[in-house]
């Protein structure tokens, strides 16, 4: 019986890899590489205003445009302040549930369901409820009126627009992220919590003295992935404010959209789309090389 060579067997390997990973490759190529480099190819573009097909190089006037313009600083603004306010909330709250569920408790499995159900609700309904509850005369406001506490614009408020979109963020995604923190909080050696509890370790010591530490992965995991969703939210701001009261709440992605759609220029709307994914890219270059391990 003849053996096969070294090249052979490398080329059967390379087939299987192939075999198994080419459709994620061809999809991830389709739906996420493909668009973006149009989205950049795009940027440098300008169309005809009078319906002609014919496309003409732009060069940089897109670009130009947007940082000569004090709306797109103020959309920006807006952007960075957003997930300064939700990404934070959602990666602590994650956490803390996620250590608070792994812990003995009575009906854990009940209360890590309950955490987890509002990220199984679509974001539409999610957004709908919380409208409705935070409208003026809704329920939030009339259990802050039985209190004898003033009532709270809310979404209406140019001053709590933005927090207010960034708890409903929040609320909805802290179950979906807690889920994987238990994973990563279950692969914890349980010895070694143990050992830190012989030790005399209180809860709060063994949590910042052994359990962080060794969730570095999963929580880098949690913490860059559940940046670049925050920075991609659009439906309750859409829902709820449009972008208002006087632009509070448009972010750059919700302005990127609008401009495509509403005002039917895409090629500005590209222009933004790419100040969104350099933006997005270094946030979590940032995140990587802060919180990443040092070999």
């Amino acid at each position: 019986m003849s053996r096969r060579t070294p090249g052979v067997r490398r080329g059967a390997r390379t087939g299987v890899l192939l075999a198994f990973t080419g459709p994620a490759l061809a999809l991830l190529i389709l739906t996420r590489l493909a668009p973006e480099g149009y989205s950049l190819v795009a940027s440098f573009e300008k169309v005809d205003p009078f319906g002609s097909a014919s496309w003409t190089f732009a060069g940089w006037d897109n670009f130009r445009r947007l940082f000569t313009s004090a709306a797109f600083w103020q959309v920006l603004g807006v952007t960075v302040w957003f997930v300064v306010l939700a990404s934070p909330v959602i990666v602590v709250g994650s956490l803390f549930l996620a250590w608070l569920y792994t812990r003995t408790m009575p009906m854990r499995g009940f209360w890590r369901t309950v955490a987890f159900l509002p990220s199984a609700i679509p974001s539409l309904g999610l957004t709908v409820m919380w409208g409705v509850a935070l409208k003026p005369t809704g329920v939030m406001n009339n259990v802050l009126d039985t209190l004898g506490l003033p009532a709270q614009g809310f979404y209406s408020s140019t001053a709590q627009a933005l927090p207010t979109i960034a708890l409903i963020t929040a609320w909805g995604g802290v179950g979906y992220w807690m889920v994987f923190l238990i994973a990563g909080l279950l692969d914890i050696p349980r010895e070694l919590l143990e050992a830190a509890r012989m030790d005399g370790a209180s809860p709060w010591r063994e949590f910042f003295s052994v359990v962080v530490p060794l969730l570095r992965r999963p929580l880098l995991f949690v913490l860059v992935a559940n940046t670049v969703w925050v920075f991609q939210i659009y439906a309750p701001i859409q829902v709820l404010t449009n972008g208002g009261p006087s632009g509070a709440t448009s972010t750059l992605m919700f302005d990127t959209v609008r401009t495509a759609t509403v005002y039917s220029n895409q090629q500005q709307a590209m222009a933004q789309m790419v100040v969104l994914l350099v933006l997005l890219g270094a946030t979590v270059a940032a995140q990587f090389a802060l919180l990443g391990e040092r070999e």
